[in-house]
């Protein structure tokens, strides 16, 4: 099992690899999912590259972002450089852009990045089938569920070992981009979760205390390292590429260490960033005892306690060693945290500590201190300069050197490294000269070390010589130099072979075109033409009274949530099924189900197939490895959101999986949707669909505030059900109100508290091509309200086809009554960074 280390830095990639990392992950400037890290220019990759490989290190290059069309092209040709410059393997998100680089560079390694949300055997085998060599899993899964999937994969399994955690199941947020139109799927999350909440219960009772309700602690797998090698994970990843080279550099080494067996530092992991720690899911359902409530950042490590405060000193009672050069967190009871670092410290008797105030008056409101708060370490000098040394740390590699010098003959150098792991590679040279007699000084062997060694910079020390040499021999320094530089290079050279590539890099995609009815705010667009069929209305519903009061209002496709709200909710009966075959509604199918949950879909597959459900709406690569072990049932296939359809790759993609029709990522603009219609529309069968009203989930995760904070969920106990006791909304500081809802499986479901509203843009809609299909996503509504809406939603459709497109204001009027709600037009106008 490989250790797998981050580097955001030239510093934290040297500080990975002299700290023990069999493998590092990085980025270039471009395409990676971590866009406020360093990341690296090429020139410079080429290099770090070069020195992680001559010590047997891998490096895989991320680019694990959401592509659109128009950076497609850029993407491939970059990703052809980085395969050309050495990289090992490169992690991908986009869907279209793996099966483009599979189509047209087989030879490249792929990795399927942990955005995928691939978290159970069924979508890891549709990876693997796609040419993945590797899968990272969602680091929701389970120790037991990660045993399963190894057992029944041959693709290599990654999984997260150490650092952050998302709060939501990776490449399903939207939060940050729908509150701030900075996209975590494109790499800038803003870390919304990171922020304080109260919890509510409709129609304003307080849930608990405020607090950073979505916060994690910090995953620490450390002590589960056995299990998680005889499960056959083949990495382990630690989480970090924002992170400093001193956190690089401890948590590493410790990683490294607890590989082999042998004692490692705990406390180390602490110091060097902690939001406490949690093995999350890997053991338990851990519940409230998965999160940081209290603060979302770097805690540190508890020194003590404030004993005396006066104008000219802080005395300090110690439970863990202080140094000075260390950071100190002290956490008052009123004014907030302050925080200094010391600059001298006098010890007053073991334990104890004067901390003279000199220099420090502006850095802390002494008024706020007392006697009694508690203080902590955040950061540790001692840890920090070894991080530093480790990542100034260059001649590292040993290299083994015999001189052959025999009279009239040419001398000859013999180059030799042994990896740690006893592999070892050779090489001989020789310099054109012939060795004549010496007439004053000849050779010895401290002419030889003084020359040979000669290796500052390169990144080789001499760590043997040895010598086979007549006596009395002349050997200029000139001569020696050469040779010991030749050596050097055919050694590397030799070592490096298997990393020269020079693939070609082959231009595919068109330019873009203008696309009728794009991103117009003042200008309404010019008249439909009459050839384009409407798009037809698909109303999502959660219940069979919805669904018939959507198909009696004019829906034309019915979409049918097929999983329940609570555990323990009543299922649809055999009849129930049957009159939603009969309206010919689509099932939907979740984005998660965990392994042990898929014998349960299975079931219920099998079930909607006796009843005659006319389709499903595929969220996650599992749903297609399920349908595809039912090769007696055709129903239509629509890839939905969860599967993130950012451009026409991704799109054409799932329809040869027996997609019919792609659901449009809702985090495109109005210009890049209309281009993508464009490229998607067919004659006879556009294949776009798009959500135009309704709910926008943000958030899909396995942790359930609901359980945590009212129902009594932590590892230990489990929940009272407090999910069904009414409707709940999370609010943040600056009043934003989020609903959140649970689901059968006790996983949460956080929207906006806007619905999105795109009625007035219908005129530019219908110009588009490839638009198939507009969808209301109306779960949650009652009935009469689906009615209401539906029946809006036909008036506007008609009124724009007629070019009336006065009136659809009025319409949007009509729907904020029957909706009570306030309205958003998600990224419509504004996109995501």
């Amino acid at each position: 099992m490989e250790i797998l280390a981050p580097a955001g830095s030239r510093e934290a990639f040297l500080a990975a690899v002299n700290s023990g990392a069999d493998a590092v992950y990085l980025a270039a400037k471009s395409f990676g999912a971590r866009a406020y890290a360093n990341n690296f220019e090429l020139d410079e990759l080429a290099g770090l590259l070069r020195w992680a490989h001559l010590r047997g290190v891998a490096v895989y290059l991320a680019m694990n972002t959401l592509l659109t069309d128009a950076e497609l092209p850029e993407a491939l040709a970059l990703a052809v450089r980085l395969h050309n410059l050495g990289a090992d393997a490169l992690i991908v998100q986009d869907w279209g852009f793996a099966s483009q680089l599979r189509r047209l560079y087989p030879e490249i390694t792929l990795n399927a990045s942990t955005q995928m949300t691939l978290h159970n055997a069924a979508a890891v085998q549709q990876a693997e089938d796609a040419g993945f060599a590797r899968v990272i899993l969602a680091r929701e899964v389970s120790l037991a569920d990660i045993t399963a999937i190894c057992e029944q994969s041959a693709a290599e399994i990654e999984v997260f070992g150490h650092g952050a955690l998302c709060i939501c199941f990776s490449g399903q947020c939207l939060f940050s981009s729908l509150v701030g139109g900075r996209s975590g799927n494109r790499g800038r999350c803003a870390q919304p979760c990171r922020l304080k909440y109260q919890l509510y219960q409709k129609p304003g009772r307080p849930v608990g205390a405020p607090g950073h309700l979505l916060s994690p602690k910090d995953l620490n797998a450390i002590e589960l390292l056995p299990e998680l090698a005889a499960a056959g994970v083949r990495s382990l990843k630690i989480e970090g590429r924002m992170k400093r080279p001193e956190y690089v550099a401890a948590v590493t080494a410790a990683y490294a260490a607890a590989k082999q067996g042998e004692p490692y530092a705990a406390q180390a992991l602490r110091h060097a960033f902690n939001r406490d720690f949690t093995q999350a899911y890997l053991t338990e359902q851990p519940g409230r005892d998965l999160m940081s409530y209290e603060r979302p950042n770097n805690r540190g490590v508890k020194l003590g306690r404030l004993e005396q405060v006066t104008p000219e000193a802080l005395i300090l009672k110690l439970e863990a060693p202080l140094q000075v050069g260390d950071g100190l967190e002290i956490w008052v009871s009123r004014g907030g945290r302050q925080g200094f670092v010391v600059q001298e410290l006098e010890e007053l008797a073991p334990g104890r500590v004067r901390l003279p105030l000199r220099g420090l008056q502006g850095a802390l409101q002494l008024q706020n201190l007392a006697a009694g708060d508690r203080v902590f370490k955040t950061a540790d000098n001692e840890l920090q300069s070894a991080g530093e040394a480790a990542a100034s740390a260059y001649d590292t590699l040993p290299l083994q050197l015999h001189f052959v010098g025999l009279l009239d003959d040419k001398p000859i150098l013999q180059a030799v490294y042994t990896y740690p792991d006893g592999e070892r590679t050779e090489v001989w040279t020789s310099a054109d000269y012939q060795i004549p007699l010496a007439e004053k000084r000849p050779a010895d062997l401290a002419l030889l070390q003084r020359q040979l060694g000669r290796l500052g910079g390169s990144g080789w020390y001499l760590a043997e010589l040895s010598a086979s040499m007549d006596e009395g021999i002349m050997l200029p320094a000139s001569v020696l130099n050469q040779l010991r530089r030749d050596a050097v290079q055919a050694l590397e050279e030799e070592i490096l072979a298997k990393w020269r590539r020079q693939t070609k890099w082959r231009p595919v995609a068109e330019k873009l075109s203008a696309p009728p009815g794009g991103l117009q705010q003042k200008r309404q667009p010019a008249n439909r033409p009459a050839k384009l069929p409407l798009p037809k209305l698909a109303v999502l519903v959660d219940s069979l009274a919805a669904a018939e009061a959507a198909a009696k209002a004019g829906a034309d496709l019915i979409y049918w949530r097929g999983w329940r709200q609570y555990p323990g909710e009543q299922q649809p009966t055999a009849a129930e099924l049957q009159r939603l075959a009969e309206l010919g509604a689509y099932a939907v199918l979740p984005t998660i189900a965990l392994q042990a949950e898929l014998p349960l879909w299975r079931k219920r597959l099998a079930a909607w197939r006796q009843a005659g459900l006319a389709g499903v709406l595929v969220n996650n690569l599992w749903g297609f490895a399920l349908l595809a072990e039912m090769p007696d049932w055709r129903p239509q296939l629509v890839a939905d959101f969860g599967l993130n359809t950012f451009n026409a790759a991704s799109a054409e993609a799932w329809l040869r999986k027996g997609a019919g029709r792609a659901a449009l990522s809702r985090e495109l603009n109005g210009r890049q949707l209309a281009q993508l219609c464009q490229r998607l529309g067919r004659p006879a069968k556009p294949l776009a669909e798009l959500q135009v009203f309704g709910n926008l989930e943000m958030m899909n995760s396995r942790h359930c505030p609901l359980g945590a904070l009212g129902g009594g969920r932590t590892a230990k106990q489990p929940c009272s059900g407090f999910c069904q006791q009414g409707e709940f909304y999370l609010q943040d500081e600056k009043g934003f109100q989020f609903p959140l809802c649970g689901d059968e499986f006790c996983r949460s479901h956080i929207y906006n508290g806007y619905q999105l509203c795109l009625v007035e843009e219908l005129p530019q809609l219908l110009l588009w091509p490839g638009l198939a299909v507009l969808r209301l996503d109306l779960q949650y509504y009652a009935a009469e309200s689906v009615g209401q809406i539906c029946q809006i939603w036909r008036r506007a459709l008609a009124l724009a086809e007629a070019g009336e497109n006065t009136a659809l204001s009025n319409l949007k009027q009509q729907l904020a009554k029957c909706t009570d709600a306030k309205f958003t037009k998600g990224h419509f106008f504004r996109g995501v960074e």
